[in-house]
């Protein structure tokens, strides 16, 4: 997920700490979900046509994550900070244990220059405030450990009833993000993870698993990580699927494996993306599948509606999947929408179906009050059934001349 702001400019747009009042700052907008069933198998996806050969469709050139050594942490020590009386204390423990010496690890960190294996270490934080800034929890860490004795991921599990505070406002319900990281001015990566639910344990996990990703491949300067333009439609719509730089974990959000008892985030190839397949490792034995289009960024004028063909694809034969367009980041200016000829109403919603070869539209307006360099990337998602896998995307970018 999103690094975090540096700790100075943090500082000036929040004027807190651990002992000040941000209780009443305000929420922070989510983008807008999408009506997904609450039972998705009450959905019937067809199945690949019986006999048909499967030639799998073409789709544009994943990107490439540039990056260099300088921001790579060589050799990892992982320190998980866990408040005492957390529900989950002593699994997040195990779950850190188990972190650095799997083959979640062993799948990407090599590719980038960073250790394979690292040292677990465990510590009991103590109380935390209701909210926190980054800054905040850069000096709580410190508090905990003053110095480290090697490079050190410090990864601090807020506590349920905690929420991060997100430029001004504050990350309720993890409507924004559900963690994210940065560094502590030391050569050491700082990262945190909010609280998102009270059901899913592996949400934890996940996202975890997520900022570990990212803290050892791109802490400090020159780490791996996809530069936004400026303005943003002169550079790809990789690089704005969410605000500030796009890494690794980002590039393969909501797309898991599980390892033992533990489920963990995949993460970006450079490798496997240049295959032309799955670009997210661990590597899966189902087929991959999503979206293509040769669209990178679209003019629309205010008022007006462009509509951009979409192909779907996919790297074996696999029954039909579901897409649909939400916008990266809130936005009343440019409103999505994706159809197909496969529809299927439930409940009073269409759900919109694709599969390898079987072409669709991406139709976006913009708004009659869009002004001149109004931009927004749409994310085209991909979502099966069968959650063998969970979701994936395709950027398209859309901005007003």
């Amino acid at each position: 997920m999103r690094r975090a702001a540096p700790l100075v400019a943090i500082a000036a747009a929040v004027a807190s700490s651990c002992h000040g009042g941000t209780g009443d700052l305000p929420c922070a907008a989510g983008v807008p979900g999408y009506s997904w069933p609450i039972d998705p198998n009450a959905l019937t996806p067809a199945p690949w046509p019986a006999g048909q050969p499967f030639t799998q469709a073409a789709h544009a050139p994943w990107p490439t994550v540039p990056g260099s050594a300088s921001g790579v942490l060589p050799s990892l020590r992982l320190v998980s900070i866990v408040t005492a009386g957390d529900p989950l204390h002593d699994a997040l423990f195990s779950f850190g244990d188990a972190l650095v010496g799997s083959r979640w690890l062993q799948s990407f960190a090599p590719e980038y220059g960073a250790a394979a294996s690292a040292t677990s270490v465990h510590m009991d934080g103590t109380a935390a405030p209701s909210t926190m800034s980054y800054s905040d929890i850069v000096a709580y860490v410190r508090a905990l450990e003053p110095s480290a004795p090697q490079p050190t991921v410090y990864l601090l599990y807020l506590p349920p009833g905690t929420d991060a505070i997100v430029g001004q406002e504050r990350n309720c319900g993890c409507a924004v993000i559900g963690g994210a990281h940065g560094d502590d001015g030391q050569g050491n990566a700082v990262a945190y993870v909010q609280r998102c639910s009270t059901t899913d344990d592996d949400s934890v996990t996940r996202v975890a698993s997520h900022e570990v990703a990212e803290s050892i491949t791109d802490t400090g300067s020159g780490g791996y990580a996809i530069p936004q333009g400026n303005p943003p439609w002169l550079a790809s719509p990789w690089a704005s699927v969410q605000p500030g730089g796009v890494e690794i974990g980002d590039l393969c959000s909501s797309t898991f494996v599980t390892e033992g008892e533990w489920t963990y985030q995949r993460q970006w190839s450079n490798a496997a993306a240049a295959a032309g397949g799955d670009p997210c490792v661990p590597a899966l034995p189902t087929p991959y599948f999503s979206v293509t289009t040769d669209a990178t960024w679209v003019q629309v004028a205010p008022g007006a509606s462009v509509e951009v063909p979409i192909t779907g694809w996919s790297t074996g034969e696999r029954s039909d999947w579901y897409v649909y367009a939400l916008p990266a980041e809130p936005t009343d200016t440019f409103s999505p929408a994706v159809t197909t000829a496969r529809q299927q109403p439930l409940s009073a919603v269409v759900y919109d179906a694709i599969n390898d070869g079987v072409p669709g539209t991406l139709t976006v307006t913009a708004a009659p009050t869009a002004q001149s360099g109004d931009h927004t990337v749409v994310q085209i998602y991909s979502r099966s059934v069968d959650r063998v896998d969970g979701v994936h995307f395709w950027p398209v970018g859309f901005y007003v001349p």
